[in-house]
């Protein structure tokens, strides 16, 4: 079984792409920071994600949004000028933003529980994912 589960920041916006068959893919990047100290460097993986939730997602996954991502990977291995390479990609199954709503948008004011017709209109719009 091949599972990972990443959790770091978007690196760079989604970007939204059809495949020749015209299924659309969303293609970003995730950073981790791995070790600690001195040796702590970062690790990108690049993530594709497919379909219609990629349609939806690709306008919300955008540079510094913390994300947990759950996919299949694969190492893929390159040779530059400068030598051989080798990089992480993963397919992604589901994604789940972490965090609250950027700054520069309005907070939706808390629901009371009683007030059932005030939590309908509050949650009344479509979840994109």
């Amino acid at each position: 079984m091949n599972i990972i589960t990443i959790t770091g920041r978007v690196g760079q916006d989604a970007e939204l792409r059809q495949t020749p068959q015209g299924r659309a893919v969303a293609n970003f990047k995730v950073v981790v920071d791995v070790g600690f100290g001195e040796k702590k460097h970062a690790l990108w993986i690049d993530c594709s994600m497919f379909g219609q939730r990629a349609e939806k997602v690709a306008k919300y996954i955008t540079k510094g949004t913390p994300v947990t991502v759950y996919g299949q990977f694969d190492l893929r291995t390159y040779t530059t000028k400068n030598g051989p390479g080798a990089s992480i990609t993963c397919d992604v199954a589901d994604i789940a933003l972490q965090g609250g709503k950027p700054s520069g948008e309005a907070q939706a004011a808390p629901v009371p529980f009683d007030d059932k017709k005030a939590a309908d209109e509050a949650f009344s719009d479509e979840i994109p994912f």
